[in-house]
Protein backbone atom coordinates (compact mmCIF):
# COMPACT_ATOMS: atom_id res chain seq x y z
CA UNK A 1 0.00 0.00 0.00
CA UNK A 2 3.20 2.33 0.56
CA UNK A 3 4.51 1.34 -2.40
CA UNK A 4 1.33 1.95 -4.44
CA UNK A 5 0.66 5.26 -2.64
CA UNK A 6 4.31 6.51 -3.43
CA UNK A 7 3.90 5.75 -7.16
CA UNK A 8 0.50 7.70 -7.19
CA UNK A 9 1.82 10.24 -5.73
CA UNK A 10 5.10 10.72 -8.33
CA UNK A 11 3.29 9.98 -11.29
CA UNK A 12 0.22 12.25 -10.67
CA UNK A 13 2.06 14.93 -11.03
CA UNK A 14 3.33 13.82 -14.19
CA UNK A 15 0.07 13.43 -15.49
CA UNK A 16 -0.94 16.99 -14.48
CA UNK A 17 2.25 18.01 -16.66
CA UNK A 18 1.24 16.94 -19.77
CA UNK A 19 -2.19 19.09 -20.09
CA UNK A 20 -2.61 22.59 -19.81
CA UNK A 21 -3.29 23.18 -16.89
CA UNK A 22 0.11 23.10 -15.67
CA UNK A 23 1.90 22.46 -12.34
CA UNK A 24 4.35 24.16 -10.28
CA UNK A 25 6.56 21.30 -9.12
CA UNK A 26 9.52 23.34 -7.31
CA UNK A 27 7.21 24.82 -4.66
CA UNK A 28 8.28 26.45 -2.05
CA UNK A 29 11.55 27.23 -3.94
CA UNK A 30 10.19 28.37 -7.73
CA UNK A 31 6.89 29.73 -8.28
CA UNK A 32 7.09 28.91 -12.17
CA UNK A 33 4.65 26.63 -13.87
CA UNK A 34 5.26 24.53 -16.11
CA UNK A 35 2.82 23.49 -19.10
CA UNK A 36 3.44 19.98 -21.16
CA UNK A 37 0.35 21.58 -23.64
CA UNK A 38 0.17 17.05 -25.33
CA UNK A 39 -3.52 16.29 -24.13
CA UNK A 40 -6.51 17.58 -22.71
CA UNK A 41 -7.18 18.01 -18.99
CA UNK A 42 -9.51 15.11 -19.85
CA UNK A 43 -8.50 12.45 -22.20
CA UNK A 44 -10.77 10.09 -23.42
CA UNK A 45 -7.94 7.56 -24.86
CA UNK A 46 -5.83 7.16 -22.10
CA UNK A 47 -9.77 6.82 -19.69
CA UNK A 48 -10.30 3.68 -22.71
CA UNK A 49 -7.01 2.23 -22.42
CA UNK A 50 -5.74 2.34 -19.05
CA UNK A 51 -9.51 1.89 -17.35
CA UNK A 52 -10.31 -1.20 -19.43
CA UNK A 53 -6.70 -3.12 -18.28
CA UNK A 54 -8.07 -2.24 -14.72
CA UNK A 55 -11.25 -3.34 -15.70
CA UNK A 56 -10.00 -6.76 -17.13
CA UNK A 57 -7.98 -6.76 -13.88
CA UNK A 58 -10.54 -6.34 -11.73
CA UNK A 59 -13.99 -7.45 -13.10
CA UNK A 60 -13.44 -11.24 -11.61
CA UNK A 61 -17.37 -11.31 -10.00
CA UNK A 62 -20.51 -10.35 -10.93
CA UNK A 63 -21.10 -7.52 -9.49
CA UNK A 64 -17.79 -6.08 -10.41
CA UNK A 65 -18.46 -6.85 -13.85
CA UNK A 66 -22.00 -4.66 -13.32
CA UNK A 67 -19.97 -1.75 -11.45
CA UNK A 68 -17.41 -1.46 -14.21
CA UNK A 69 -20.21 -1.85 -16.90
CA UNK A 70 -21.87 0.72 -15.04
CA UNK A 71 -19.08 3.45 -15.35
CA UNK A 72 -18.57 2.55 -18.70
CA UNK A 73 -21.72 2.93 -19.86
CA UNK A 74 -21.85 6.63 -17.92
CA UNK A 75 -18.67 7.79 -19.72
CA UNK A 76 -19.87 6.57 -23.14
CA UNK A 77 -22.78 8.69 -23.09
CA UNK A 78 -20.91 11.55 -22.03
CA UNK A 79 -18.56 10.88 -24.66
CA UNK A 80 -21.52 10.60 -27.27
CA UNK A 81 -23.47 13.00 -26.07
CA UNK A 82 -21.36 15.64 -25.19
CA UNK A 83 -21.43 19.62 -26.29
CA UNK A 84 -18.09 19.44 -27.04
CA UNK A 85 -16.78 19.12 -30.64
CA UNK A 86 -16.17 15.84 -30.67
CA UNK A 87 -15.52 13.88 -33.98
CA UNK A 88 -17.68 11.60 -35.20
CA UNK A 89 -14.98 9.30 -35.90
CA UNK A 90 -13.46 9.78 -32.50
CA UNK A 91 -16.93 8.66 -31.00
CA UNK A 92 -16.59 5.53 -33.15
CA UNK A 93 -13.02 4.91 -32.37
CA UNK A 94 -14.43 4.95 -28.38
CA UNK A 95 -17.41 2.56 -29.30
CA UNK A 96 -15.58 0.28 -30.73
CA UNK A 97 -12.70 -0.02 -27.80
CA UNK A 98 -15.46 -0.58 -25.39
CA UNK A 99 -16.94 -3.37 -27.43
CA UNK A 100 -13.28 -4.64 -27.39
CA UNK A 101 -12.99 -4.75 -24.13
CA UNK A 102 -15.99 -6.41 -23.38
CA UNK A 103 -15.36 -8.92 -26.03
CA UNK A 104 -11.62 -9.39 -24.03
CA UNK A 105 -13.51 -9.68 -20.91
CA UNK A 106 -16.00 -12.45 -22.51
CA UNK A 107 -12.85 -14.15 -23.16
CA UNK A 108 -11.23 -14.01 -19.94
CA UNK A 109 -8.07 -12.49 -20.40
CA UNK A 110 -7.14 -11.41 -17.67
CA UNK A 111 -7.07 -15.04 -16.73
CA UNK A 112 -5.13 -16.08 -19.72
CA UNK A 113 -2.88 -13.02 -20.16
CA UNK A 114 -2.10 -12.27 -16.55
CA UNK A 115 0.24 -9.15 -16.41
CA UNK A 116 0.44 -8.79 -19.83
CA UNK A 117 -2.70 -6.68 -20.12
CA UNK A 118 -1.72 -4.02 -17.77
CA UNK A 119 1.70 -4.33 -18.70
CA UNK A 120 0.82 -2.92 -22.21
CA UNK A 121 -1.86 -0.42 -20.96
CA UNK A 122 0.81 0.94 -18.84
CA UNK A 123 3.67 1.31 -21.67
CA UNK A 124 0.97 2.91 -24.15
CA UNK A 125 1.06 6.06 -22.31
CA UNK A 126 4.38 6.85 -22.33
CA UNK A 127 4.17 5.95 -25.96
CA UNK A 128 0.81 8.05 -26.72
CA UNK A 129 2.71 10.92 -24.85
CA UNK A 130 6.05 10.11 -27.27
CA UNK A 131 3.06 10.66 -29.97
CA UNK A 132 1.45 13.65 -28.96
CA UNK A 133 4.85 15.33 -28.43
CA UNK A 134 5.36 14.88 -32.08
CA UNK A 135 2.11 16.08 -33.16
CA UNK A 136 2.80 19.22 -30.19
CA UNK A 137 5.70 20.26 -32.38
CA UNK A 138 4.10 20.62 -35.31
CA UNK A 139 1.44 22.58 -33.83
CA UNK A 140 3.44 24.28 -32.05
CA UNK A 141 5.83 25.14 -35.10
CA UNK A 142 2.66 26.29 -37.12
CA UNK A 143 1.28 28.71 -33.75
CA UNK A 144 4.05 30.49 -34.08
CA UNK A 145 4.01 31.10 -37.88
CA UNK A 146 0.31 32.03 -37.56
CA UNK A 147 0.80 34.34 -34.55
CA UNK A 148 3.78 36.21 -36.82
CA UNK A 149 0.93 36.48 -39.73
CA UNK A 150 -1.74 37.98 -37.28
CA UNK A 151 0.68 40.61 -35.66
CA UNK A 152 2.59 41.95 -38.33
CA UNK A 153 -0.77 44.01 -39.76
CA UNK A 154 -0.26 45.74 -36.56
CA UNK A 155 2.63 46.13 -36.23
CA UNK A 156 3.18 43.97 -33.40
CA UNK A 157 6.32 41.46 -31.82
CA UNK A 158 4.95 38.28 -31.07
CA UNK A 159 5.76 37.26 -27.69
CA UNK A 160 4.33 33.78 -26.03
CA UNK A 161 2.67 31.22 -28.25
CA UNK A 162 1.25 28.18 -26.84
CA UNK A 163 -0.55 25.55 -28.84
CA UNK A 164 -2.86 23.43 -26.54
CA UNK A 165 -4.95 20.27 -27.51
CA UNK A 166 -8.52 20.23 -28.21
CA UNK A 167 -10.73 17.11 -26.64
CA UNK A 168 -10.12 14.18 -28.09
CA UNK A 169 -8.75 15.36 -31.44
CA UNK A 170 -4.93 15.44 -31.63
CA UNK A 171 -5.61 17.19 -34.57
CA UNK A 172 -6.94 20.26 -33.46
CA UNK A 173 -5.39 22.78 -31.76
CA UNK A 174 -6.28 26.24 -29.92
CA UNK A 175 -3.62 28.57 -30.62
CA UNK A 176 -3.09 31.73 -27.97
CA UNK A 177 -0.38 34.10 -28.94
CA UNK A 178 0.63 37.33 -26.58
CA UNK A 179 2.11 40.27 -28.16
CA UNK A 180 3.06 43.54 -26.36
CA UNK A 181 -0.41 45.22 -26.95
CA UNK A 182 -2.83 42.51 -27.62
CA UNK A 183 -3.46 38.48 -27.32
CA UNK A 184 -4.81 36.64 -30.16
CA UNK A 185 -6.87 33.57 -30.14
CA UNK A 186 -7.51 30.89 -32.85
CA UNK A 187 -8.02 27.09 -33.60
CA UNK A 188 -5.64 25.82 -35.59
CA UNK A 189 -6.14 22.32 -38.15
CA UNK A 190 -3.38 19.82 -38.89
CA UNK A 191 -5.52 18.15 -40.93
CA UNK A 192 -5.85 20.87 -43.49
CA UNK A 193 -3.73 22.80 -45.81
CA UNK A 194 -6.79 25.96 -47.00
CA UNK A 195 -7.96 28.27 -44.87
CA UNK A 196 -11.66 28.86 -45.62
CA UNK A 197 -12.14 31.60 -42.60
CA UNK A 198 -13.13 34.94 -42.97
CA UNK A 199 -11.67 38.10 -41.50
CA UNK A 200 -13.10 39.12 -37.95
CA UNK A 201 -12.13 38.47 -34.35
CA UNK A 202 -13.95 40.01 -30.59
CA UNK A 203 -12.53 43.19 -31.17
CA UNK A 204 -12.30 44.80 -34.70
CA UNK A 205 -8.82 43.41 -35.25
CA UNK A 206 -8.76 42.83 -39.30
CA UNK A 207 -6.44 39.95 -40.34
CA UNK A 208 -6.68 36.83 -41.51
CA UNK A 209 -3.39 35.07 -42.04
CA UNK A 210 -2.93 31.82 -44.77
CA UNK A 211 -3.20 29.32 -42.62
CA UNK A 212 -5.04 26.00 -41.97
CA UNK A 213 -7.05 27.72 -39.23
CA UNK A 214 -10.63 26.51 -38.82
CA UNK A 215 -12.62 29.45 -37.36
CA UNK A 216 -11.37 33.40 -37.31
CA UNK A 217 -8.83 34.86 -35.14
CA UNK A 218 -9.87 36.80 -32.48
CA UNK A 219 -7.83 39.58 -31.08
CA UNK A 220 -8.44 41.59 -28.12
CA UNK A 221 -6.16 44.35 -26.71
CA UNK A 222 -4.53 44.74 -23.75
CA UNK A 223 -5.65 47.51 -21.32
CA UNK A 224 -3.56 50.81 -21.69
CA UNK A 225 -3.17 53.80 -19.81
CA UNK A 226 -5.30 54.62 -16.51
CA UNK A 227 -7.41 51.74 -16.46
CA UNK A 228 -4.04 49.09 -16.80
CA UNK A 229 -2.67 51.30 -13.77
CA UNK A 230 -5.91 50.47 -11.76
CA UNK A 231 -6.00 46.56 -12.45
CA UNK A 232 -1.89 46.88 -11.57
CA UNK A 233 -2.85 48.53 -7.98
CA UNK A 234 -6.01 45.87 -7.90
CA UNK A 235 -3.00 43.55 -8.29
CA UNK A 236 -1.35 44.19 -5.58
CA UNK A 237 -4.00 45.17 -2.87
CA UNK A 238 -6.71 42.67 -3.60
CA UNK A 239 -6.15 38.78 -2.72
CA UNK A 240 -8.40 37.44 -5.05
CA UNK A 241 -6.60 39.46 -8.03
CA UNK A 242 -3.16 37.97 -7.20
CA UNK A 243 -4.40 34.23 -6.57
CA UNK A 244 -6.24 34.42 -9.77
CA UNK A 245 -3.10 36.52 -11.75
CA UNK A 246 -0.76 33.77 -9.97
CA UNK A 247 -2.39 31.05 -11.57
CA UNK A 248 -3.74 32.75 -15.57
CA UNK A 249 -1.01 32.06 -18.00
CA UNK A 250 -2.81 34.04 -20.61
CA UNK A 251 -4.08 36.82 -18.25
CA UNK A 252 -6.61 39.69 -19.72
CA UNK A 253 -7.99 42.16 -17.95
CA UNK A 254 -11.41 44.58 -19.15
CA UNK A 255 -12.53 47.40 -17.09
CA UNK A 256 -16.85 47.75 -17.12
CA UNK A 257 -18.87 50.38 -15.87
CA UNK A 258 -22.22 49.70 -13.87
CA UNK A 259 -25.62 51.71 -14.69
CA UNK A 260 -24.79 53.20 -11.16
CA UNK A 261 -21.69 54.35 -12.31
CA UNK A 262 -19.20 51.85 -10.29
CA UNK A 263 -16.34 50.33 -12.30
CA UNK A 264 -15.33 46.66 -11.68
CA UNK A 265 -12.17 44.38 -13.21
CA UNK A 266 -13.03 41.71 -15.08
CA UNK A 267 -10.03 39.35 -15.05
CA UNK A 268 -9.43 36.33 -17.63
CA UNK A 269 -6.88 33.40 -18.42
CA UNK A 270 -7.35 33.64 -22.45
CA UNK A 271 -6.39 29.54 -22.18
CA UNK A 272 -10.26 28.97 -21.25
CA UNK A 273 -12.35 32.15 -21.41
CA UNK A 274 -12.39 35.28 -23.37
CA UNK A 275 -13.10 38.65 -23.17
CA UNK A 276 -17.48 39.06 -23.21
CA UNK A 277 -18.66 36.12 -21.70
CA UNK A 278 -20.39 36.32 -18.44
CA UNK A 279 -17.68 35.88 -16.13
CA UNK A 280 -20.13 34.49 -13.25
CA UNK A 281 -20.27 31.17 -15.89
CA UNK A 282 -16.92 31.45 -17.78
CA UNK A 283 -13.99 29.12 -16.88
CA UNK A 284 -11.57 30.51 -14.78
CA UNK A 285 -12.80 34.38 -15.30
CA UNK A 286 -13.38 36.50 -12.09
CA UNK A 287 -14.76 40.42 -11.55
CA UNK A 288 -13.45 42.56 -8.74
CA UNK A 289 -14.89 46.22 -7.64
CA UNK A 290 -12.42 49.17 -8.58
CA UNK A 291 -12.20 51.92 -6.13
CA UNK A 292 -14.19 54.92 -7.07
CA UNK A 293 -12.30 57.95 -7.85
CA UNK A 294 -12.05 61.03 -6.17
Amino acid sequence: LMFASLLAAATHPVMDWTNNYGVRPFLPWSGRWYYGDLVFIVDPWLWLVVGGAAFLAAAGTRLRTVGWSALALVLTLAILFARADIPVLARALWLAGVAAFAVAHKLNFAARYGRIVPALALAFVPAYWSALAFVHARALGDAQTLARQLAAPNGETVGRVAAMPSLADPSRWRVVAETERADYVTQLSLNRTDDNTTAGDAEGANTNPGAATTQPARRFEKLQGADAELVARLAQDDARARIFLNFARFPLARVVTAPDGSRRAQLFDVRFSEPGADTRRATFAVELPLPREP
